[in-house]
């Protein structure tokens, strides 16, 4: 049945629209087509809510990095005797691993899939978060710092692509907003850590590592986008949509 239905709408494609070239060439423009189309009327609901709360920790880390680093410093760098050229490096070192992570994320989220670069990302995150509480030394604080930015590079656009994928066209700025939203609420969260915890500042990359994680009890399926043309692959997820979204 699907088959028949995907054969009769690509035989109604213009030349515009994927309709001419070769057979797996207009099949995948049918199946992009049909996946919009069904994603629109499947509305939006807690499913997408879910989603959107389970990959929010990671825009609260990246917000509380900032916040963390730039109260902290002042006292490490009495503390540990580095110059001000460490001190900037040690600022700016997280987002050269931004910029790497950025660079390379499109091709991992293609060819692993977008749910395993997200987790994958995710566990590096908070497990540099959590050693760079605890290391002793500039050089191992600058090699943890740099693996919390390279995962976040990976994370991030994996994480909006899945989202939007996942989302009806008319409510795909309210996805962007909340999850950009996110970043200020990860900067009042540490603020208010670092006026509690002040005393013990080893406390605060604990606490901030741990930020993602507890967000991720909702286990994220992967993007039906990847494998577009296995319509009956993905069945069970599309029934999960749209029981959700109408909750």
């Amino acid at each position: 049945m699907a088959e028949r239905s995907r054969r009769a709408v690509e035989t109604d494609l213009s030349d515009n629209e994927g309709g001419t070239g070769s057979h797996p060439t207009r099949l995948r423009y049918t199946s992009l087509r049909q996946l919009n189309h069904w994603i629109d009327e499947a509305g939006f609901g807690w499913f997408h809510w879910k989603m959107m709360i389970a990959v929010s920790g990671m825009q609260m880390q990246d917000g509380a990095e900032v916040v963390l680093m730039s109260s902290i410093l002042q006292a490490l760098q009495e503390e540990w005797h580095f110059s001000n050229w460490i001190r900037g490096s040690l600022v700016s070192v997280p987002f050269v691993g931004v910029l790497l992570g950025s660079l390379m994320a499109g091709h991992i989220a293609d060819v692993v899939g977008r749910r395993p670069a997200i987790l994958t990302s995710y566990i590096v995150m908070v497990v540099a978060g959590v050693f760079s509480a605890f290391v002793n030394t500039v050089d191992g604080l600058m090699i943890t710092r740099i693996f919390v930015g390279l995962s976040y590079g990976v994370v991030t656009p994996s994480t909006l692509t899945l989202l939007l994928e996942c989302t009806p066209s008319t409510k795909r700025n309210v996805v962007i907003a909340f999850i950009l939203g996110m970043f200020s609420a990860g900067q009042l969260l540490v603020t208010a850590l670092l006026w509690w915890l002040m005393p013990d500042l080893r406390l605060h990359g604990v606490g901030s590592s741990r930020a993602g994680l507890c967000q991720k009890i909702e286990i994220r399926p992967e993007s039906w986008y990847k494998d577009e043309c296995f319509y009956e692959r993905h069945r069970p997820q599309r029934s999960r949509v749209v029981y959700n979204s109408h909750l």
